[in-house]
């Protein structure tokens, strides 16, 4: 059959010359970086998915703000009364305008998500839309999250209430079962 030098040779002829390519026709094929489709970084793609949450919450808050408005002025409130009515108030004053922000975010959210196929992957422009996403969806959770603590406060400041109370009036009971029970025996 003949040597391996040989047989290397032979199989050499009989294998197709490789195409030589120029580097106009490797540029005609050339993708810029800022067109490559790179998937989002997990970490965005949850705070992205939790931004559309929050405008969604945020969007609620704006329709209920009549009723905020005029729960703040109750009782119920020991603490921080006048604090989260001045902020239901300053957005109150802003309605319209946050509210058409709060739309035009949303809207630019569906966007976004409809045009990644699901945050999956998409070019670098939309990562930096979800990062702007991202920006929209804290600044409108900031009036909500500080009207919740608010709330949160005063709702656990009740409780705390109620429980003393109940306490006392456990401890006022006995004392006098005691006292009227020595009476009695005595």
């Amino acid at each position: 059959m003949g040597t391996h030098l040989e047989r290397s040779k032979l199989g050499s002829r009989s294998q197709p010359q490789l195409q030589r390519a120029t580097l106009a026709q490797l540029l005609e094929r050339s993708v810029p970086y800022e067109w490559w489709r790179a998937p989002f970084d997990p970490k965005l793609r949850i705070l992205t998915w939790f931004a559309g949450a929050a405008l969604l919450a945020h969007l609620l808050f704006l329709l209920t703000l009549p009723w905020l408005l005029e729960a703040s002025d109750s009782d119920f409130f020991l603490i921080f009364r006048g604090t989260l009515h001045g902020l239901l108030f300053w957005v109150a004053d802003r309605v319209p305008l946050l509210l058409g922000l709060n739309l035009l975010a949303l809207l630019s959210y569906l966007w976004l998500v409809w045009r990644t196929r699901g945050l999956r992957a998409s070019r670098l422009e939309w990562h930096w839309a979800a990062f702007g996403e991202v920006v929209a969806g804290a600044a409108g959770a900031f009036p909500l999250a500080a009207s919740l603590a608010i709330i949160l406060v005063n709702l656990i400041l009740w409780i705390v209430i109620i429980c003393l109370g109940v306490l006392f009036g456990l401890l006022t009971l006995w004392l006098l079962g005691a006292f009227f029970g020595a009476l009695l025996e005595g």
